[in-house]
């Protein structure tokens, strides 16, 4: 049953509502005031790396003398071995990277785990990264989970972090070698000793498990993986709704002809990179692969992704923006970071440097859990 209600003139005080009256056309009105739940502002910054700052055109690959894990025997490397199930097979000859052999995993079935074992320690410190290749066969999208699981053991304990390697590869690229770069902060184990490396297939409820080969896995000794990060501050969130890849280099984009720019669907302002420009998420929650772009085509294939470019004839500058509908955030108690990792050598590039655009949004807490 509805209640009548009567607001009553008053100035505010002794529990009276304000009622003004500032314009004799309109009738009296109550004095009162909205204020944002939260505070937002708008927020801008370009990826930067705490030793090149902000400049992404750096040389992105790996140095050194790397220890070579497993390449399917062609090497006397390290002893592959299965260590859960019998499914892997560690000297195919079906498809292979490099050499004539690689590791076949394309018949194994939920939690079979290859196990690679050095004859002795090294140490984690010594070393930059953990990279290798992977040659997709089919992934299945059903299920619940169909994973490639990493991990890293001393002496059969685990260390570190236990990782997907979807996190760092393009999982609907079939029949192709791709790479994967997992740097040691990445991995968790830190100037640690360790002697052991665990690749396991995980295939929960419906469709096929992955089917894949490994090849050419290694320790990288020195540079390489370039990390530029855009951090969020304690007691924010950051939405990002915005971001943009701005690059120059020597090349004449202007076709003979003038019916259109003379740009290479397979490079990346004319250079041609065999790993590419890797986006990640990462917060205390895991890490997550947001995207992968290798060359023009890949770029201009991530939904709204817009293209601008330009030249005097002699180098080129190009820029590609994307806007999300449904802004990605991260929350900075969380430790969230938004990445863009380079794993090439980009020196020839006259610059390049990555820039997003968002909203800062503070954390609110309710007290004593009350509005």
């Amino acid at each position: 049953m509805a209640k009548e209600t009567y607001i009553g003139d008053g100035t505010g005080e002794n529990g009276r509502v304000a009622v003004v009256n500032p314009y004799a056309n309109v009738p009296n009105g109550i004095v009162s005031y909205t204020y944002p739940w939260v505070n937002e502002i708008s927020a801008g910054q370009p990826f930067i790396n705490p030793v090149h700052g902000v400049d992404m055109n750096k040389d992105g690959a790996f140095g050194g003398t790397p220890d070579g894990i497993h390449n399917g025997t062609d090497s006397a490397w390290w002893t592959g071995s299965n260590l859960s199930g019998s499914n892997f097979i560690f000297d195919s000859t079906t498809v292979k990277r490099s050499g004539s052999m690689s590791v076949d995993g394309t018949a194994t079935t939920n939690n079979n785990e290859a196990l690679f074992t050095r004859a002795s320690t090294i140490n984690a410190g010594n070393y930059v990264a953990l990279t290798g290749w992977i040659y997709i066969i089919d992934w299945s999208t059903a299920g619940s989970a169909k994973e490639v699981q990493l991990r890293i053991r001393n002496g059969g304990v685990d260390i570190g972090n236990n990782l997907n390697l979807r996190d760092f590869i393009n999982t609907g690229l079939f029949n192709t070698w791709q790479k994967y770069t997992i740097s040691i902060d990445v991995l968790g184990i830190g100037p640690a000793d360790l002697d052991e490396v665990v690749i396991k297939t995980v295939d929960s409820g419906g469709g096929q498990a992955p089917s894949y080969y490994i090849d050419d896995m290694q320790w990288e000794e020195t540079a390489g993986s370039l990390s530029y990060g855009l951090r969020i501050p304690k007691g924010f969130l950051f939405y990002l709704e915005e971001i943009s890849f701005a690059a120059a280099g020597p090349m004449d984009s202007r076709l003979a002809d003038g019916t259109h720019p003379n740009i290479a669907y397979d490079k990346f302002v004319g250079e041609t990179m065999a790993l590419g420009v890797l986006l990640q998420v990462q917060s205390d929650d895991g890490l997550f692969n947001a995207g992968i772009f290798r060359n023009h085509i890949e770029f201009m294939s991530t939904p709204d992704m817009e293209f601008q470019s330009g030249g005097d004839g002699t180098d080129t500058w190009v820029v590609y923006r994307t806007r999300y509908s449904t802004a990605p955030f991260l929350s900075g108690d969380k430790n969230g970071v938004f990445n863009v990792v380079i794993n090439d050598d980009l020196t020839s590039l006259h610059y390049f440097r990555t820039i997003a655009r968002g909203r800062l949004q503070e954390i609110v807490t309710k007290p004593n859990g009350n509005i």
